[in-house]
């Protein structure tokens, strides 16, 4: 962000350089052959023409891209464009393809660039400054006394695939490059000094600077005498004035009378003004310090010879006292007044027993206690020995079918996995953004088959079957707001760390300018209900940037809701996000017998009945695969812990129906059955609720209504808004519902304390 920030505080203007060397009717274009940027803070001007080597404004402004200039034109709508020929950095290329160089490579070093699908137009505001780029034969090192600021070294090509020497006819076109160059800076100097009458003078005066300071160089060479730097010079001049000029005046006045005596006699008369002026100033206070210093020279004459030998033998201690403080500690000096830039302070008549330092010693840390490092972050400690393997069937089972392992494919999702497969390819080939909206319930496999689609494609990028991309995922259920989301992408693609709103307006200058190099970004947004703002403007912002012509972003949004963008969404929301949806269903009991088995594959540690039991009763419910692996894995269990006191077996019909009855017939399943009529209609009309709007939480009054609906239903008399809050406060005390503490009395939100699914089952067979 350094140049970023450089360029939007100080004003830059870029005009064409000559006038237009050739034109296009047709395309409306116009040619020139080069740039003049001019900086209005410190009125200089550069001069890029074409051939030139430059630096231009990438996404992260700490690496900025290298390029060749080969063309400038200006289009119909006046807009100034440049045509660049790339060179890629070390860390532009994929990891994996940089073992190929087999050799250590120089931050100085790029490489000529000829990789399809890159933009090579772009526009002449980023071009920051020019540089240096010197081809060398492969076996050729680089030299020392490059700068490594501004100058830049090429030895090989790169085409994506492999790295390659250049050919002799890339090599001399570089050379001749760099030559033209050379002859470009010359023309640059007469042109800016024809240009600008303020940086003509300023050229004239340091040229004549510079030649004059060679001259009395030579003097002093040839003299053998050295001059301080300017720093020691001042020190040298109030040091000259504080021992041989005790008041400091006359020794003013001499200087000043040979300056005025140099100059013409027309600023000779200004200046004497001035210098009258500034003499009887210090006058004054040259006068008043000297009546004040006088009361004190008895004093100091009295005790002048304790007050030396005291000095002299402290010196030794005060010295080494100084050497140590420089060295561990900052000192912040002490403001001086304008008596004692000329006389010396009286110092006190009484002589201290004791020599007290000025500062106390720094404390060390004691030998046993360890520094924390100042970039410590917490990590899990590793394991000291490797993970055992499974020791028995049914714990080799148990560990295939925990919910976070991953298998090796996705059964039942064929169809899903290909639509999605399809449409991430076909805007990665095409190089241009766009969206999908993923819904289903859920445990319908919606964020597996997306990661499943990312890996894949992936593999296929590796293997140049598809153009680069890159991949990143937030989640809504770990953001604490909404507007974190765009924090977290802005750190995901370019590691910086600002607020939500300096995120969103970087954000949006990312995707709705075109940016050279840029690679396409895919984006999951998961759990997307949980973006929503009751002004909905970060759905809008996330949908609208896919549109922009130049973004190159593709968004999976998944959510659990068919129809969240007609529920929740503004129409201009909704409008942006799109037609493209894909919608996952349930599984059925034969899909999810066939997921079971895909994960035990070979292991065989259940009975064909018992996983069919499992899966008809989870189909029946909600078709959550996740539910049907934890009672899976709950049955291993329960089969393991019988095993143990007769001979092991295999998991059966009991051992199921067990787990199932564990898995349903919690505490709070058992106080649902057991609640009140009106109690459990309330519990139905949160699910009502939460299944229209789309969101897991609700008020008291949308609850209230979809009650009385639902009494209206059943034919029975609705409660009052009294007997409503008792309710909702019983249900609340015992922790079956999450209720807001606050006083806003119907308009307190609530959520479940337990999941829908078994709310659904302990309430199926009332």
């Amino acid at each position: 962000m350094g140049i970023m920030n450089t360029q939007q505080q100080n004003k830059i203007i870029y005009s064409w350089y000559g006038k237009p060397t050739n034109s296009d009717r047709k395309l409306r274009t116009l040619q020139y052959k080069g740039i003049i940027i001019k900086s209005e803070r410190s009125r200089t001007e550069k001069c890029i023409q074409l051939g030139n080597f430059v630096l231009i404004e990438g996404e992260n402004a700490d690496q900025p891209f290298v390029a060749q200039l080969l063309d400038f034109y200006e289009d119909g709508a006046q807009q100034k464009h440049a045509v660049v020929q790339w060179f890629s950095h070390i860390t532009e290329i994929p990891q994996n393809k940089r073992k190929l160089l087999k050799r250590e490579v120089s931050p100085q070093e790029v490489f000529f660039d000829q990789v399809s699908g890159y933009d090579n137009d772009i526009a002449v505001e980023t071009i920051i400054e020019s540089v240096l780029v010197i081809p060398l034969h492969p076996k050729e090192e680089l030299p020392i006394t490059l700068n490594k600021e501004k100058i830049f070294y090429v030895k090989q090509s790169w085409d994506g695939k492999c790295f390659k020497a250049l050919s002799t006819d890339t090599f001399s076109k570089l050379k001749d490059a760099n030559k033209k160059g050379d002859e470009t800076k010359k023309v640059v100097r007469s042109v800016m000094k024809t240009k600008n009458v303020e940086v003509e003078i300023e050229s004239k005066h340091s040229a004549s600077k510079s030649s004059l300071s060679k001259e009395r160089y030579s003097q002093r060479v040839a003299n053998g005498t050295k001059t301080p730097t300017a720093r020691k010079k001042l020190q040298l001049n109030s040091m000259y004035m504080a021992i041989f000029c005790p008041f400091g005046f006359e020794c003013s006045v001499f200087r000043a009378s040979s300056f005025l005596g140099s100059l013409s006699s027309g600023n000779t008369v200004f200046l004497a003004t001035l210098f009258k002026l500034w003499a009887s100033r210090i006058a004054y206070s040259l006068l008043k310090t000297h009546a004040i210093s006088v009361s004190y020279s008895l004093l100091n004459m009295i005790d002048s010879s304790q007050e030396e030998d005291f000095l002299s033998s402290s010196d030794g201690l005060y010295s080494s006292s100084s050497e140590e403080e420089d060295n561990n500690v900052l000192c912040t000096p002490e403001k001086k007044t304008k008596a004692g830039r000329i006389f010396s302070t009286p110092k006190s008549s009484r002589k201290p027993s004791v020599h007290t330092p000025a500062k106390t010693l720094k404390k060390t840390p004691l030998p046993g206690t360890p520094k924390t490092p100042r970039n410590a972050t917490p990590e899990i400690p590793r394991r000291s020995h490797a993970a055992q393997k499974p020791a028995s069937m049914l714990e080799e089972a148990r560990l295939r079918l925990h919910v976070s392992a991953i298998p090796k494919s996705l059964p039942c999702r064929e169809e899903e996995f290909q639509d999605i497969y399809n449409f991430v390819e076909s805007k990665l080939i095409d190089g241009t953004g766009g969206c999908m909206y993923i819904s289903g319930v859920p445990g319908t496999g919606k964020t597996a088959t997306v990661h499943e689609v990312i890996r894949c494609l992936q593999q296929a990028a590796e293997n140049d079957d598809v153009p680069a991309f890159e991949f990143i995922e937030i989640n809504g259920m770990k953001l604490t707001d909404p507007h974190q989301a765009y924090v977290q992408i802005l750190e995901l693609l370019t590691g910086q760390k600002v607020t939500a709103t300096h995120a969103a307006t970087l954000l949006a200058k990312l995707f709705c300018t075109p940016g050279p190099k840029r690679k396409t970004t895919v984006l999951i947004v998961d759990e997307l209900d949980l973006l929503w703002t009751r002004k909905q403007n970060v759905m809008y912002n996330l949908f609208d940037w896919p549109t922009q012509k130049h973004s190159k972003l593709i968004i999976l949004a998944i959510a659990n809701t068919m129809d969240l963008p007609e529920r929740i969404m503004m129409n201009r929301v909704a409008s942006r996000l799109g037609l493209t949806r894909m919608s996952f269903q349930p599984y059925t009991y034969k899909q999810l017998q066939q997921i079971i088995s895909s994960r035990l594959n070979s292991v065989k540690a259940f009975e064909e009945d018992a996983i069919q039991l499992v899966s008809r009763k989870v189909a029946a419910l909600s078709g959550d695969a996740r539910r049907c692996l934890d009672i899976c894995r709950r049955a291993t269990e329960i089969c393991e812990f019988a095993s143990q006191k007769s001979a092991p077996e295999i998991v059966r019909m009991a051992h199921v129906t067990e787990a199932i009855d564990e898995m349903f017939s919690s505490p709070y399943i058992n106080a649902i059955r057991n609640a009140s009529l009106h109690e459990q209609i309330f519990l139905k009309a949160i699910l009502a609720e939460f299944r229209r709007a789309g969101v897991e939480e609700a008020t008291v009054q949308q609850v209230y209504h979809q009650h009385i609906s639902l009494c209206r239903m059943e034919g029975m008399q609705s409660p009052t808004v009294s007997e409503i809050m008792a309710i909702c406060s019983r249900l609340g005390a015992c922790r079956l519902l999450l209720v807001e503490s606050s006083n806003k009395y119907l308009h307190m939100r609530v959520r479940l304390n337990i999941s829908q699914d078994d709310v659904m089952y302990a309430l199926k067979d009332e």
